[in-house]
């Protein structure tokens, strides 16, 4: 579908002057669409109103000669035989849009999607649930063949709409999507679970096989801590992945930022995440047998463990009366047997 061009001096990117989206967005009486504001997220992402269900929604922008592959892997884990398998968490694009004139120049329209960590996880069982989500990601198994190649935390996101009474805005969560007040929170991740999705897949490449597929380094978020790009000689993509994920989960659970330290409770994590970090690529387990390891380690976790708070204590006070108020809402919750562990229907948001 191509974007049509419009007398409208609102416009998605800076170079797409002229240039909206009036078929298919929804446009208020001042020709800006409703919550707007000229926010991105790293110079190639912005936020609208989908018109045709009404659901907001994001566009990516993406140019084809940087990024050759994006497009195809984008359509093709959003089409019915992946989207249908709940293991696949890779965000769901609603439509590929083609720009006038601009050849080289794709729009990628995605749902609405907030930061991992927004709001708050309130217990170790949110956080598993997170961690369980981008782990599985289906298309980083050897059946699909595909490789991610830029596993970091901030390419994962979380669909997290239905825990407000109304939508915060995605560029500045301390405000309502439409500025008119502070965000409410009417529920948690525990009562009502949430999907999580991986997104970006400009580094992203598709295989025919999972054998002899060397590529030359560096590539993706956390190319400075591989291990085999110091050499700077071709290495096999799929075991960078499973060290990505894994220093994605050490880094910021397990061990922690300097800021921040580790996450109390997520100690029973540490040999996995040091197995999937190894220096020797070929010691890093596949990426089937960290989902079974991690599976194993989650069934070993007590009641009281998986209901604990998730906490940074290095930067977080938790006085008698916040703990108090956790267990009181945790035996509730308990007594009401929501589980401690969130488990979203679907991978569809």
């Amino acid at each position: 579908m191509a974007i049509q061009k419009s007398s409208s001096s609102e416009s998605l990117f800076p170079e797409l002057a002229r240039t909206t989206l009036d078929e298919k967005l929804a446009i208020n009486q001042t020709g800006k669409p409703p919550g707007w504001i000229p926010a991105k997220i790293g110079g190639n992402v912005r936020t609208r109103v989908w018109a045709v269900d009404g659901a907001r929604v994001m566009f990516k922008r993406v140019r084809l000669s940087e990024y050759p592959d994006e497009v195809e892997i984008a359509q093709t884990l959003s089409s019915e035989q992946y989207t249908s398998d709940p293991r696949n968490h890779s965000v769901p694009f609603l439509e590929v849009l083609e720009v006038p004139g601009l050849d080289d120049t794709r729009i990628l329209v995605m749902p609405l999607l907030y930061p991992y960590n927004y709001p708050v996880f309130k217990t170790i069982g949110e956080v598993i649930d997170y961690l369980r989500q981008i782990i599985e990601v289906r298309f980083l198994s050897p059946r699909n063949v595909k490789d991610q190649r830029d596993y970091k935390l901030n390419n994962t996101m979380a669909a997290s709409l239905d825990l407000y009474s109304q939508p915060p805005h995605p560029f500045s969560t301390t405000h309502n999507y439409d500025f008119s007040g502070i965000p409410e929170q009417r529920s948690t991740r525990t009562e009502t679970p949430i999907n999580y999705h991986v997104i970006d897949f400009g580094l992203s490449r598709k295989y025919a096989s999972k054998e002899g597929n060397l590529e030359a380094p560096p590539w993706g978020g956390y190319s400075g801590f591989v291990p085999e790009f110091k050499t700077r000689k071709p290495c096999d993509p799929f075991p960078v992945d499973v060290f990505y994920l894994g220093y994605l989960i050490r880094s910021h659970f397990v061990v922690g930022t300097e800021t921040e330290g580790p996450m109390r409770g997520m100690k029973f994590l540490d040999q996995l995440t040091l197995d999937m970090t190894a220096n020797n690529p070929k010691a890093r387990p596949p990426i089937d047998e960290v989902r079974d390891r991690f599976e194993r380690l989650v069934k070993s976790l007590s009641w009281m463990e998986l209901r604990s708070p998730a906490l940074y204590p290095k930067h977080q006070q938790w006085t008698l009366a916040r703990s108090m108020a956790h267990w009181k809402k945790q035996l509730h919750f308990t007594l009401r047997r929501v589980p401690a562990i969130p488990s979203a229907p679907s991978a569809k948001t």
